[in-house]
């Protein structure tokens, strides 16, 4: 199985599968529902927190985990609903410091990416037309989202202040 594609002379890793123990270690920490992480619906399904997430520990192990998804070219649907339901709990956290879709549009988002990430497929276009815009923040865009928001990488996934 390959593990990295190279792109324009950059090369980047594939993400294949998450192992079922990251995936509940990924849940508590960002405290959600398995249901919601493994969400394979194109709709978008609203993150709802499923305890006080000031419970929640800070798990270096489990962010670096994150941002290792994250960062990966998705090789199949299930990866990349994982990404995309991770980023829609950082627009959760985001929304809740009072940052929202103008806020990063303004941040250079693309319009299509952020319509994708806050409303999901829109049912009378097509799926395939919707694709290209059909994914999760990556590292450089969490970086960016931080640098400029004043918020860790860590508070966009949990909304624990550190």
């Amino acid at each position: 199985m390959k593990r990295t594609v190279e792109i324009n002379g950059k090369t980047y890793r594939i993400g294949y599968t998450i192992p079922e123990e990251t995936k509940q270690r990924i849940c508590n920490f960002v405290n959600c529902s398995e249901k919601y992480l493994n969400n394979e619906n194109e709709r978008k399904i609203k993150f709802e927190p499923q305890s006080d997430s000031a419970a929640a520990q800070k798990d270096d192990d489990t962010l670096f985990d994150i941002i290792s998804i994250m960062n990966a070219l998705p090789h199949n649907n299930r990866y990349r609903m994982v990404q995309v339901q991770l980023s829609r709990i950082v627009l959760y956290h985001l929304a809740e410091n009072g940052i929202g879709y103008d806020e990063l549009k303004n941040l250079s988002f693309s319009t299509k990416d952020l319509d994708y990430l806050y409303h999901g497929v829109n049912l009378n276009t097509r799926l395939s037309s919707n694709l290209s815009a059909a994914y999760g923040f990556n590292f450089s865009d969490l970086h960016l989202i931080s640098k400029l928001t004043r918020l860790s990488i860590n508070e966009l996934f949990t909304g624990r202040k550190e």
